[in-house]
């Protein structure tokens, strides 16, 4: 008898594992209002001339593709250049001369209507200094200013030039990384892989953009003063996004990147990377929390203590424990049920009493 329980267990709980995996639906920022959007994963946005990629196509839907005319200018395609295998854009000196001409890529945004009261820059950068400039995007306003984002050996920032305020200076760190760069009246930052190196300094006074809007350097025609190393992808958000937004962002890219393991132990996509909708606890993504998302719990069940960078680690502590099946517990809904409601009692109960028993088998 207890060989059959075990059994239909084993059976039920793989099956749920793989309804997992073929129901997941990953989160992109597709969902959400993005002004650019850069994905070097993405052969699709790329067009390939002499010298490298001439065009880098905008995935917002606003059409603000980035471009190089000059063969000598245009970043190599490094397939699988990333660690985890993915494409990037190689971003290198021009004859050895730092500082003065390197890779980029630009378009002219007189014309687009791009402005915020904040504009926010997340980048994919594997961070190769040489010098003190490097900055990774410039862009020019109405107003005459440069707001200016740059990774060097003397520091990390985001700021306005002409005292228009920014962030302070965060340290250099080399290597792949997910930077992002906000610009607002006094909530200036930067955070590396999701959390904060620095702060605001002074107030920025926003305007609208015109002329170059630069992808490495403080100018798309040689490139002066232009990052060394590799660019894979790149968001701008013509606003700061909220909490949660962010950290949506930095899930997706810690994850599609292969940097998970840099996130915080606290950070809410720590052990699996955001999905579309619903509750966290939706472990198979069909849109309610139901019994075969417990199969999924209960597999990967561990205790108190244990270690498990399972999904249903709900409350990011590494392991899978009461706790967690506390968080599972408040969000049922039954099958197909809206996620993210409460059980009525008597539903509570009996699920309940079924997790004691399936656990208590599973200890035997």
């Amino acid at each position: 008898m207890r060989s059959q329980t075990t059994l239909n267990l084993v059976t039920f709980t793989t099956s749920a594992l793989l309804m997992a995996s073929a129901h997941a639906v990953l989160w992109t920022p597709a969902e959400i209002t993005t002004t650019i959007w850069l994905d070097a994963e993405d052969a699709s946005t790329l067009t390939e001339d002499t010298g490298g990629v001439a065009q880098w196509n905008d995935k917002s839907g606003n059409g603000f593709d980035v471009t190089q005319g000059s063969a000598d200018r245009r970043p190599d395609l490094l397939t699988g250049g990333w660690s985890n295998g993915n494409d990037s854009l190689n971003l290198t000196q021009y004859n050895g001369a730092a500082q003065t001409r390197k890779d980029t890529l630009g378009r002219n945004v007189t014309n687009d209507g791009i402005i915020g009261n904040a504009y926010t820059l997340f980048v994919v950068v594997d961070a190769q200094s040489l010098d003190n400039e490097e900055w990774i995007h410039t862009g020019r306003t109405t107003t005459g200013k440069e707001n200016r984002t740059q990774i060097n050996n003397n520091g990390v920032k985001v700021r306005s030039d002409g005292s228009n305020g920014g962030s302070g200076n965060g340290a250099y760190v080399a290597g792949e990384q997910i930077l992002q760069f906000t610009l607002d009246a006094t909530l200036s930052e930067v955070r590396r892989n999701g959390v904060q190196i620095t702060g605001n300094s002074g107030t920025f006074v926003p305007a609208a953009l015109t002329g170059d809007f630069t992808i490495n350097g403080r100018n798309s025609v040689d490139g002066h003063a232009g990052m060394t190393g590799e660019l894979g992808e790149f968001i701008y958000l013509a606003y700061n996004p909220d909490q949660t937004t962010r950290e949506l962002i930095e899930g997706y890219l810690a994850w599609k990147w292969g940097l998970q393991a840099t996130l915080d132990i606290a950070h809410p996509y720590k052990n699996a990377a955001p999905q579309t909708g619903g509750s966290p606890a939706d472990l198979d993504n069909d849109g309610d929390v139901d019994d075969a998302d417990f199969g999924i719990a209960f597999a990967a069940f561990t205790g108190p203590g244990g270690v498990s960078n399972s999904p249903a680690d709900l409350d990011n502590d590494g392991d899978v424990d009461d706790a967690d099946f506390g968080i599972a517990f408040a969000a049922f809904t039954g099958p197909g049920g809206a996620a993210a409601t409460v059980p009525e009692p008597t539903s509570l109960v009996l699920l309940l009493a079924a997790g004691g028993l399936l656990v208590t088998r599973r200890r035997r």
